[in-house]
């Protein structure tokens, strides 16, 4: 399952790391990515830091289990907004 994010915030330092630290809490695998460039997984600070996602970049989340979707969601709420 996917969904789109456009970030209010560069996901560097202490961000990344509560990110990071919050999605670790799930059970589901959770890649990140902008478009055009790799897959990184969102539960590894150095992959999230290494991404170098800014202020303003649109990311895709893309989850194994459905029925985590909400979490994530509420989780990513924090550091953007849903594109639809």
């Amino acid at each position: 399952m996917e969904c789109t994010y456009k970030l209010n915030k560069n996901l560097m330092s202490r961000n990344a790391t509560s990110l990071v630290y919050s999605l670790n809490e799930l059970k589901t695998s959770v890649f990140l990515y902008k478009e055009y460039e790799r897959r990184i997984n969102g539960r590894s600070i150095i992959g999230v830091l290494s991404a170098r996602f800014l202020q303003g970049d649109i990311i895709k989340i893309l989850i194994d289990n459905p029925e985590e979707m909400s979490r994530v969601k509420e989780i990513f709420n924090e550091y953007g907004t849903e594109v639809l």
